[in-house]
């Protein structure tokens, strides 16, 4: 899902999603690695903003 629309959908602050863009368009694409030592406690913090199966993947094992 295009950002713009996640963001519409959300009631969450922009600030949470400066991260960066990797995509510009509905026809771009882009695979996003997320290095930064923060994230767990990020995505514990804004559990919302992730989709089920996302949070799921996170707990798989391997």
């Amino acid at each position: 899902m295009h950002r713009e629309r996640m963001k519409r959908g959300k009631k969450c602050s922009w600030q949470r999603w400066r991260t960066g863009r990797s995509i510009r368009s509905d026809t771009d694409h882009a695979v996003t690695y997320v290095l930064d030592s923060n994230f767990p406690w990020f995505v514990g913090r804004h559990r919302e903003l992730f989709p089920e199966y996302f949070l799921e993947a996170l707990l798989a094992p391997g």
